[in-house]
This record gives C-alpha cells, structure tokens and sequence, in this order.
C-alpha cells in the first residue's frame, strides 16, 4: 500500500501536466493558464517519485530478510492520506472556489493536519496566499481563476 499513493500521485501529476498543454496561450500572459497546474504537476510527480524511492529503501532490509512482511497502519498514515486526497482535488477546488480560496482552505486544513495549530494554520495560510497571489498575479502578471462560485 506504501506504493499506491505515490504511484498514483505520479500518475495524476503526468496526466494533470499533459493536459496543461491544451489550454490556450494569452499573448498577454507569459506563464498563461497552464503556468500553476504544470507547476503542481511537476511537484506532484516529483514528490511522488521521492515517496516511491523512500518507500523502496525502507522496505529493501525487509525484502532482504525475506519472510518479514512489514503492514500498512492506516492510524498512522492516516494525515498523509488526508493531505494527498486535498492534493487530488485541488483542481476541483481552484475551478469552483477559485486559486486564492482553495489555496487558503488548502493550506490551512494541510497545515492542521499536519499537527500544527489551527491559529498558526491560519495566519501561515494567509500570508502564505497573498504572497503567492503576489507572486503570480503582480509579479508574473499571471492570470488565476476566479472560481465558478465567485465569478
């Protein structure tokens, strides 16, 4: 079980990447539609290929004893599964709610998961949102979703 997650994070990463290339390109924006979900895709896949190798060397000893089954714990894989579920419906989450909403619920619910406060959680996530907002909009003059709710 310890592969399935990476495997099918590197799976969605690829095809979310090789559909980015069928959105259309604005003259106006240099990174265009694709820019974000290419850039997600790329750290979905390098992220899952990093799981994968962990997963790997940390079960080669038991390959080695041969006979040593080592189980999946649900209990304490269970944030990670929370956190790679909230990844594959990010694209769901930003077409709906639009780039800055779901980044902040995303983050924010990423973060408590992750064992950190839930005040802190918010104000990382915040802050976090408006520079990344900064970033692409501002910076890069990226054009973000708006999101069907709020458009």
């Amino acid at each position: 079980m310890q592969y399935v997650i990476p495997l099918v994070a590197v799976t969605f990463g690829a095809v979310f990447f090789v559909q980015s290339f069928s959105f259309p390109h604005l003259m106006a924006d240099p990174g265009g539609p694709a820019l974000f979900p290419r850039i997600v895709a790329a750290g979905a896949v390098i992220g899952g290929m990093a799981l994968l190798v962990q997963a790997f060397l940390q079960r080669a000893p038991a390959i080695a004893r041969a006979g040593v089954r080592s189980e999946f714990r649900w209990r304490e894989r269970s944030s990670e599964i929370a956190i790679f579920l909230l990844v594959l419906i990010l694209p769901i989450g930003v077409n709906y709610l639009g780039f800055n909403a779901y980044l902040f619920i995303f983050m924010a619910i990423g973060l408590r998961i992750s064992g950190i406060g839930t005040s802190k959680s918010i104000i990382i996530s915040a802050l976090s949102t408006v520079g990344i907002y900064v970033a692409y909009s501002k910076v890069l003059g990226a054009i973000l979703p708006s999101g069907i709710l709020f458009s």
